[in-house]
């Protein structure tokens, strides 16, 4: 009967020992690997523990059609015709045209899209093109040049492009341009865009 209440009495204590034992332990445990865990970081919702990579798609880049190869590739150049609406004169300037895949160039404030530039006789420098506008079913080909106040209108066909131009909104007039094959157009970041 004594054993008995001895080996009931043992049984009631020793959880209670055990427990205090690993209590104190597992705070010491605790204390000492919590400098050895990596930060993982604030968890997405629905996302799992720690941190999930976003993957980053890049921006497709736009494959030029046939069409606006035929455009990128030779340089071109011809003539176009204003007729003044106030005094009743046309105007005719050579020009030369060189139009490129639209791209950033340039660094900070000069920082701009080229898409081309234009060389028209009586200017000094090159001037930028903008807004240019190809369709690859059609042909039809617009663009602006800022400091002429000038929009073409035209069509692609063949080696040749033929079509209007609008100076400011009331001289209106035409061009037509020619591709000449052995010259390639160049990125020109010197030239002239009116803007600034």
């Amino acid at each position: 009967m004594f054993a008995r209440s001895i080996v009931v009495t043992l049984l009631a204590v020793l959880p209670i020992v055990l427990v205090g034992a690993c209590g104190n332990n597992a705070e010491e445990e605790t204390t000492a690997t919590s400098s050895n865990v990596p930060k993982l970081g604030t968890a997405r919702l629905g996302s799992g523990a720690g941190p999930t990579p976003i993957p980053v798609t890049p921006t497709p880049t736009a494959t030029p059609s046939p069409t606006q190869l035929t455009l990128y590739d030779p340089v071109w150049e011809g003539a176009y015709t204003i007729k003044q609406i106030q005094s009743n004169e046309e105007t005719t300037k050579n020009i030369v045209l060189e139009f490129n895949p639209k791209e950033l160039i340039g660094e900070g404030v000069n920082r701009r899209r080229d898409e081309g530039a234009i060389f028209v006789e009586g200017q000094s420098n090159w001037i930028a093109l903008s807004y240019v506008r190809v369709d690859p079913e059609t042909g039809k080909v617009s663009f602006r040049v800022s400091i002429l106040e000038t929009q073409f209108e035209g069509i692609l066909e063949g080696d040749r492009i033929t079509g209007t131009a609008v100076e400011g909104s009331v001289n209106k007039g035409t061009f037509e341009v020619t591709a000449n094959r052995d010259k390639k157009p160049q990125r020109r970041p010197e030239a002239e865009t009116g803007m600034g």
